[in-house]
């Protein structure tokens, strides 16, 4: 079935695959070794998933959907 997908939705689809692993590793270390007291530090000086994707994470949707389309 990977024949008849487009090779820039494919690409699309990696790329939002590896940001999501991105994501998830880097939570993971900085959940590594917290106490309660840190917890609450890292609440306050969260940073938005969109702001560390940039503007790819609003452009992919929109690519996917037209290719939907076509």
């Amino acid at each position: 079935w990977h024949a008849i997908r487009s090779p820039r939705l494919w690409q699309a689809e990696q790329l939002l695959r590896r940001n999501k692993n991105e994501m998830v590793r880097q939570r993971n270390e900085a959940y590594r070794g917290l106490i309660s007291s840190d917890i609450s530090i890292m609440a306050t000086e969260y940073k938005p998933m969109f702001r560390w994707l940039g503007s790819r994470a609003f452009e992919a949707p929109i690519y996917m959907e037209e290719l939907q389309d076509c």
